[in-house]
Order: structure tokens, then C-alpha cells, then sequence
């Protein structure tokens, strides 16, 4: 089984950034709230009145909800993993098996932090917007979220991966990581 919390495996600044995108998310998901209760209450005054609300949470603020945590996500091990394979091999070849997993997450979150990277450098060089009833909608400024946090989460696998490789006890059973 993963541990539970292993912060201490990151440096103190990519800790650091991890918990300013968290704080980030959690102050989007507070924002979102107000605008969806603000919405509600002009809606009673003036029913014909719009915030566009619904295009706002969608392309805005369910991105940011979504990828800022990542990071912090990778460095605690909160995701999700199938311990099937782990469960039967023991010492060096799990070792082994973590540390290609490591190697295998960083190269595929790279490769999507690039090539998310390019669409938000494309999404802003064109502007795009989202048409509305009465306006259009800046989209492109959150699609900036995504390379960031893919980013810092293959960032996060790399120092992983050098951690379990100076792991003393490796090739004696011991946990190695995600």
C-alpha cells in the first residue's frame, strides 16, 4: 500500500508551491460560490439579468478546481493506484517496478505538460472566447493551468524516482514511493 503522506520527499519550495496552488483552488471554489449565490439573488430581482454564471464556472473555474490540487495531489500520494503487481513483488524487482513507474508517469506528464502548453500558447496568441447570449468570454487565461500543474506533477515523479534510487533499503523489501 502507497503511504499516505510523504511530503517530506519534496524540496521545501516545490512544497511551497504546491500549497500556494491548493490555497489557490480553495480561494476559486470560495469565489465560485459567491458568484453562484450573487447569480441567484439577481436572478429574483431581475430575472432578464444575466451573469453568465454557467460559462464562467465551466470554462473558468472548474479548470482551475481541477488542476491546481495536482500537484499537491502527486507529492502526497492522494492518487489513486492499483497495488495488484505490488502486492506480489518483493524487494529490488519492486524497487525496480517503482522506479519504471516513476520514470514512465514523468515522461507521459511531460509530454501532456508540453502539449498542453502549446494549446494555451495558441488559445492566447488567437484570444479565444466563448460566445455568450449578450457577450464573449475570455477562455484562454485557465487553459494556462493545465501545463503548470502536469508541469509540477512530472516534476514531482523525477524527484521521486531520484529519492527511491538513493533509497538505501531498496533492495530490501522497503517502500519506495508512489
Amino acid at each position: 500500500m502507497a503511504p499516505k503522506h510523504r511530503s517530506a520527499d519534496m524540496p521545501a519550495p516545490l512544497r511551497l508551491v504546491h500549497r500556494i496552488l491548493l490555497g489557490l483552488a480553495g480561494a476559486v471554489l470560495v469565489v465560485m460560490m459567491l458568484h453562484i449565490c450573487v447569480e441567484a439573488v439577481v436572478r429574483l430581482v431581475s430575472p432578464s439579468t444575466t451573469l453568465h454564471t454557467l460559462a464562467i464556472v465551466s470554462t473558468w473555474y472548474m479548470i482551475f478546481l481541477t488542476f491546481l490540487p495536482l500537484p499537491y495531489v502527486g507529492e502526497v500520494h492522494g492518487y489513486m493506484c492499483v497495488e495488484l503487481v505490488d502486492q506480489v513483488v518483493k524487494g529490488l524487482a519492486r524497487h525496480l517496478l517503482r522506479s519504471v513507474v516513476f520514470v514512465l508517469s514523468a515522461v507521459y506528464l511531460s509530454i501532456l505538460a508540453y502539449l498542453t502548453f502549446e494549446d494555451a500558447l495558441e488559445q492566447m496568441q488567437v484570444g479565444k472566447v466563448m460566445e455568450t447570449a449578450t457577450t464573449y468570454l475570455p477562455i484562454w487565461p485557465p487553459v494556462w493551468a493545465l501545463p503548470l500543474a502536469l508541469g509540477l506533477m512530472a516534476i514531482c515523479q523525477v524527484i521521486l524516482l531520484v529519492r527511491t534510487t538513493k533509497e538505501p533499503s531498496a533492495g530490501k523489501g522497503a517502500r519506495a514511493g508512489g
